[in-house]
């Protein structure tokens, strides 16, 4: 079994970099996801996205220049309806993709959020954070100390993974893009659930407990992944793929 490191390690290669342990950053990170995506489907006529949490679209997106710079189609989801018109915005020009105004819950429904109000004066990552868990925002309080006067809990639809599944006859995905702000792992459990095996997962686990981090390990080995922290997400390949 070849080991997503091993991978890193081959693709780096191939463009011109070679993986070692250093004191120092480089200026530039190595964009890893998008070096896997291009290596993995540099053959397919269309890949197929499935993003949850996409926000505006751009801001501290991941997968933003792998979406303009490629043949997608896929669903694009945003719960907070003014993001959604921005991410509607960003990819009006790209009609394969879907775009869905939800949350992604457990169940069908209405759901709270909460969020910080749309302070200009805030840094925009800061205005850009939602979370079912209050205390994922209350985070953020070393930066701004009066971040509990800046909650507010909004309602929004909710959609289970397996409702947007069937709404949009999803058979397979290429890549799953996850940010819901230590919502994650749940989503992850949901795609499983769901028998839906993305070729390449990248999600965010900062927000995750220690334990259900291992435990979300655990998991994805179980369903053939391999996988690699990479900065404040985990990049899971299929090993299949990789062999």
């Amino acid at each position: 079994m070849k080991l997503i490191k091993d991978v890193a390690q081959s693709l780096l290669w191939k463009n011109g970099y070679n993986l070692q342990r250093i004191r120092d950053f480089p200026e530039e990170n190595i964009d890893l996801l998008k070096l896997l995506v291009k290596q993995l489907f540099q053959n397919t006529s269309e890949a197929v996205i499935l993003q949850i949490g996409a926000n505006d679209g751009k801001t501290g997106d991941p997968v933003h220049l792998i979406i303009t710079q490629g043949n997608w189609s896929g669903i694009l989801v945003e719960p907070l309806p003014n993001l959604y018109h921005e991410l509607c915005h960003t990819y009006s020009h790209l009609s394969k993709l879907k775009l869905e105004n939800c949350a992604i819950a457990k169940e069908d429904g209405m759901v709270k959020l909460y969020r910080v109000m749309a302070d200009e004066s805030l840094p925009k990552y800061v205005r850009l954070l939602a979370s079912f868990d209050r205390n994922i925002i209350l985070k953020q309080k070393p930066l701004i100390p009066n971040i509990e006067q800046l909650i507010e809990v909004v309602e929004v639809p909710a959609m289970s993974l397996a409702s947007l599944i069937e709404k949009h006859s999803i058979q397979h995905v290429n890549l799953l893009q996850i940010d819901t702000e230590g919502f994650d792992y749940e989503i992850l459990k949901m795609a499983f659930q769901s028998n839906l095996l993305p070729d390449i997962i990248n999600f965010e686990y900062t927000h995750l407990q220690p334990e259900i981090t291992i435990e979300c390990g655990n998991l994805l080995a179980s369903k053939g992944y391999s996988y690699l922290k990479v900065g404040r997400d985990i990049v899971a390949v299929q090993q299949s793929l990789v062999n």
